[in-house]
């Protein structure tokens, strides 16, 4: 177990192996630690492709302030009594495994599950603390799959810019005849990186910021990789009326790396009372560290504490329709 000062707060870092073999880092920020406040809840968070959790979900400030926790979607949530976890995928970040490289996309949901189950044994979340989790991009993908392997996980969920299905223009005509061979590149050279990502046109500074950090990785897209996003979108869609989390899914209108007109697509699919969609203006993909991201965040956090209120609701209502039967 390490701290560090490095955000200007305490938070802690832990490792755990995976069913995978590797060993996978993962941040605590305890609101009773870092901000005196009495844990309500908790939020499991889930980075995207590339990226690092402390990346995707502290603040950056250009040109050169990263990981900043005051006004991240970390400090406000600490502040509303809910302490914050998170891991970096296999292959990203912290973690082992080879750079932006992974086997296939149930690794990632597994791990992340596995992430999820070593907080609630060190960190004694027992059932009855509402747990909700926000996945970012690839995040977003791997949070959709978790609340459908395992429902009665989470009391809610955010999906920030998932990948849901494929880019409207599959990145340009390179991108769409690599799909068609997909399967045999995936085979015969499952780590050649076959194709460039786009960066962030909207934002420049963002991508700039994102390439200097060294936990990020700045290599293309890998065959095996790009072979699992497709499955993935695959799954995902064709599973869309199974969900049954209540969900907050959101997207910049300028993404360039997924589809707004698809993220709109799935939540209609998604059989879900609770559902909302969002879809912001003048935003690009980083939805909680762009230009924006202030009121992104305010949104995210309120939806969750309601959601927290709701179950403490429903708590409630079982406890005297419970002490009713008894007498």
């Amino acid at each position: 177990m390490e701290e560090s000062e490095s955000t200007a707060v305490r938070y802690t870092k832990h490792q755990f192996e995976s069913s995978t073999g590797l060993k996978i880092a993962r941040y605590v920020w305890n609101c009773e630690e870092i901000l005196g406040v009495n844990r309500i809840g908790a939020v499991f968070l889930v980075h995207g492709f590339r990226a690092h959790a402390r990346f995707n979900f502290l603040r950056c400030i250009a040109p050169d302030q990263y990981e900043v926790y005051e006004n991240s979607i970390i400090q406000k949530l600490n502040a509303q009594g809910f302490s914050v976890y998170a891991h970096d995928h296999i292959g990203h970040g912290e973690s082992e495994g080879q750079r932006a490289y992974v086997d296939s996309f149930d690794a990632l949901v597994v791990s992340t599950l596995e992430a999820i189950s070593d907080v609630k044994i060190c960190h004694q979340l027992d059932e009855s603390l509402p747990l909700f989790i926000i996945g970012h991009s690839l995040g977003g993908s791997v949070a959709i799959a978790a609340c459908m392997r395992s429902p009665h996980l989470f009391q809610g969920a955010i999906f920030s810019s998932p990948a849901v299905e494929p880019p409207s223009n599959m990145l340009g005509w390179k991108g769409v005849f690599l799909a068609q061979i997909s399967g045999i590149l995936s085979w015969l050279v499952p780590e050649l990186e076959v194709l460039s990502l786009p960066p962030n046109a909207l934002f420049p500074e963002l991508h700039e910021m994102f390439k200097n950090d060294p936990l990020n990785s700045n290599v293309g897209l890998r065959a095996r990789v790009g072979h699992e996003f497709l499955r993935l979108y695959k799954f995902i869609s064709d599973n869309a009326s199974e969900l049954k989390t209540s969900f907050l899914i959101t997207d910049g209108e300028d993404d360039g790396l997924v589809n707004p007109a698809g993220i709109v697509r799935f939540y209609e699919a998604a059989d879900v009372k609770d559902k909302s969609v969002q879809i912001v203006p003048n935003m690009w993909h980083n939805l909680l560290i762009e230009p924006g991201a202030d009121q992104v965040i305010d949104s995210y956090v309120e939806w969750i504490v309601k959601r927290r209120e709701v179950c403490l609701s429903n708590s409630d209502a079982d406890g005297e329709a419970e002490a009713d039967h008894e007498n």
